[in-house]
């Protein structure tokens, strides 16, 4: 097939500023832990690319790929990983690309690297905070396995497969951000956040964290106990108790005993209806004390 930009074979005949075309895949560096997978490929995400060959209507024409100055891509994986497939089972489609040039892409650490491409992905398909946190596990960083090996210990002595402490919700009750607790993503920056690390060993933290757990749980009975009825989603609750709670409106303790007591089979399943049921607690906390 022929090629849409000026065909080049070698690092040496790319310049900052041109779009080019190529067969010899072998001159781009794939980054290993693009989107936190070993191979820095998501196979779903391949398989759209390669329904799109099947159905002609793959973007030939168009850039597939975006390099960085040092012939690391950027944006593009699956677009190269089919190329080379397409190349191993003997068509050549060349690939079209074409070199960034901004700060983000080429200094900085490996983690703010990942980072900026992360944010450009995102652009036109998210990564994920569980892409995120797999990319900072692969890279080895420290709050990361910290926030893994807590969250095994978690499922451990709380006899529970651990769905609902994902690794961003820990990192939200670390950094008491509420933002977070709702869902914000959390990325693998976020996770270079060493200073994190000894929070987690401070007796406010470990308070709050094993609160967590205990009023997840009691949810979950409730819930397993009552299924025709039940109405709870129960981190609805943790996102709605939480700022009460790091604002030191909320008494934990008693607020556990209540919700031990079975008190919430009307709640509706929302945060704003969590928010009611809690302020109804606290308001009798007051009353009575």
């Amino acid at each position: 097939m022929t090629s849409t930009y000026p065909l080049v074979s070698t690092p040496a005949e790319v310049n900052v500023n041109g779009k080019f075309s190529t067969l010899n895949f072998d001159m781009f560096k794939t980054l290993q832990y693009n989107r936190g997978e070993d191979s820095g490929i998501d196979n779903n995400r391949l398989s759209r690319f390669k329904k799109l060959w099947d159905n002609e209507e793959y973007f030939k024409d168009e850039l597939h790929v975006f390099i960085n100055m040092y012939m690391e891509v950027i944006d593009g994986h699956h677009k190269l990983k089919l190329h080379k497939w397409l190349q191993s089972v003997g068509i050549e489609l060349p690939i079209n690309f074409t070199m960034l040039t901004q700060r983000e892409y080429n200094e900085g650490t490996v983690i703010q690297k990942m980072g900026a491409i992360a944010r450009r992905n995102s652009l036109t398909s998210k990564w994920d905070s569980k892409a995120h946190f797999n990319v900072a596990i692969k890279l080895n960083v420290r709050l990361a396995i910290e926030i893994q090996n807590l969250k095994a210990d978690y499922m451990v002595r709380f006899k529970t497969d651990g769905r609902m402490i994902t690794p961003s919700r820990i990192y939200a009750l670390l950094t008491h951000d509420n933002k977070r607790l709702n869902s914000d993503l959390v990325t693998v920056e976020d996770y270079d956040k060493e200073e994190l690390i000894d929070v987690m060993s401070t007796d406010r933290f470990i308070k709050e964290f094993e609160f967590v757990c205990n009023v997840l749980n009691e949810l979950a009975s409730w819930n397993k106990d009552y299924e025709e009825t039940a109405k709870m989603t129960s981190f609805h609750m943790i996102r709605a108790i939480m700022p009460m709670v790091w604002d030191n409106m909320l008494n934990m303790d008693r607020f556990l005993e209540e919700i031990k007591r079975k008190r919430f089979a009307n709640v509706s399943n929302t945060v704003k209806g969590c928010i009611v049921y809690a302020k109804k607690i606290q308001k009798k906390m007051l009353e009575q004390y």
